[in-house]
């Protein structure tokens, strides 16, 4: 082999490598995401380990941190739920600029069992939309 056919090579080693690694960040989103003026520090709500015997915790609450970091007010459209386990208790209807809202809503246990990954769309000014998602695990 030529020294080019080395060094290619081992580029693309390296680019693989550092696919791989990106695709095993820590799903729970360390860094704020920021959509069409909207910021959101965490996507993803982390309900922990949860122990759900019998009735006992029939449900668990969760909320996310809404910013407007736009120029103009953030209008929301709607929630849309990816299961009948999931529910909104309220959900701004605007966010003026430079304002902070929070939605918040809750999740049912009864039914659930090991690894939980629930999905949540936030549906904005028209023609955005943002996944949100509950995680744990229920024991």
């Amino acid at each position: 082999m030529t020294s080019y056919a080395l060094d290619m090579k081992s580029i693309i080693y390296t680019m693989a490598l550092c696919f791989v690694l990106h695709s095993c960040q820590n799903s729970g989103e360390i860094h704020p995401k920021i959509e069409g003026g909207l910021k959101i520090v965490n996507r993803y709500y982390d309900i922990g380990r949860l122990h759900a015997t019998n009735d006992t915790l029939a449900f668990t609450v969760f909320s996310y941190n809404l910013e407007n970091v736009g120029t103009s007010d953030i209008v929301i459209d709607g929630v849309d739920l990816s299961c009948g386990c999931l529910s909104i208790d309220s959900v701004p209807d605007v966010i003026p600029v430079e304002s902070k809202r929070e939605i918040t809503g809750r999740i049912k246990l009864k039914g659930l069992k090991g690894h939980v990954s629930k999905s949540m769309f936030l549906n904005f000014n028209g023609n955005n939309t943002v996944l949100l998602r509950v995680v744990g695990e229920v024991r």
